[in-house]
């Protein structure tokens, strides 16, 4: 009979940064992004609005809950330049894609009516795949505080994560803001993409019974899986465990039960609570190092920059075509750097 392995060591303690900054800035993050969206129904933040006058004198509102968390997330969209463009190690190794993609991209954009909306729609469904990997990096990193092999469960990890975060959204009743996208191709003479859409929204039942169809066997699978993982000697995270069913609890509550600006909402706040506090906690020694050694320097300019920007994108009106397409250049860089500057394989997150 084969002897079993031995358990790997733990590394600083089993977590990313330490027992408390993980539980409230990743663990428990979704837990607490429910809790806030709670809060703003509860407390009649929804009745609160903000007014301005667009150059035209039409009159816009929005609900400050909505118009805060859209601040937050475009703020954390912006985060990734203090790990791209700030860490000169990461950017040293990336300057083309640093600089001239962006750059290009905006003037295609700006000039061309087609690229403008094919990024448009890119950038709803790509968040949505996006923000299923973020928690699935998490989960990756635990695995390697924990000291097992970075290749062990990655696949399952990844088809669980987008199970349990894309499922939700395709199985929901919020399936059709998200499809409302494809009818931006009707503003350049190309109406199938929409009716596609609405072809697939005609048929939700079917995709409801798919997707139900094939979530209780995957979870069921995944668990097995992972059974056989730690027969075999992987140490289980507990933050890893912990984290992927806080967040597979709040995904299922926001798009299955909650408004669509509510789910909005809370999926929002805890990704953008947890992407921002990664970056602060990996690059707040660079940074801090140099703005002379201040760290309180360091936070301020960190969140201000980010925030900066967040408030104003949040504010600037959405029919303006060069912010709106400003807006999706840093919502694309942010999904794509994010797929090559925190490769756990790679060792490039101390």
């Amino acid at each position: 009979m084969a002897s079993r392995a031995p358990r790997p060591a733990l590394v600083n303690g089993g977590y990313i940064a330490g027992f408390w900054y993980d539980h409230v800035f990743f663990v428990l993050a979704p837990l607490l992004a429910l809790l806030v969206g709670l809060a703003a129904v509860t407390l009649g933040g929804y009745g609160v609005r903000l007014s301005a006058r667009s150059d035209e004198g039409r009159l816009l509102q929005v609900a400050l809950p909505t118009y805060l968390s859209a601040a937050f997330t475009h703020a954390h969209l912006l985060a990734v330049v203090f790990r791209s463009h700030a860490n000169p190690r990461i950017f040293a190794a990336h300057r083309l894609r640093f600089t001239l993609v962006p750059a290009a991209l905006l003037v295609v954009m700006v000039l061309s009516r087609w690229a403008f909306v094919l990024a448009s729609v890119a950038v709803v469904w790509w968040d949505v795949y996006h923000s299923s990997l973020q928690t699935f990096g998490l989960g990756r990193l635990y695995d390697q505080r924990h000291g097992n092999d970075p290749h062990a469960g990655r696949g399952a990890d990844l088809l669980f994560n987008l199970l349990i975060y894309v499922g939700p959204v395709v199985a929901g009743a919020h399936l059709a803001p998200h499809l409302a996208a494809f009818a931006r191709f009707e503003d350049v003479g190309a109406p199938a993409p929409a009716a596609l859409a609405a072809a697939l929204l005609a048929h939700h039942d079917a995709v409801q019974r798919l997707v139900l169809g094939l979530g209780l066997p995957g979870v069921a699978l995944y668990v097995w899986h992972y059974a056989r993982l730690s027969r075999a000697g992987y140490r289980v995270p507990a933050p890893k465990v912990a984290l992927f069913a806080a967040t597979a609890l709040c995904s299922v509550a926001a798009w299955g039960f909650g408004s669509f600006g509510e789910a909005f909402l809370i999926m929002n706040f805890f990704h953008a609570w947890q992407y921002v506090a990664l970056v602060w906690w990996v690059e707040k020694g660079s940074l801090a190092a140099r703005l002379g050694g201040s760290w309180p320097l360091a936070l301020g300019a960190f969140l201000g920059v980010t925030l900066a920007y967040g408030l104003w994108r949040a504010w600037e009106p959405w029919h303006v075509r060069f912010t709106v397409a400003l807006g999706n250049v840093v919502s694309l860089m942010h999904f794509w750097y994010d797929g090559f500057i925190w490769s756990v394989r790679k060792r490039q997150v101390p």
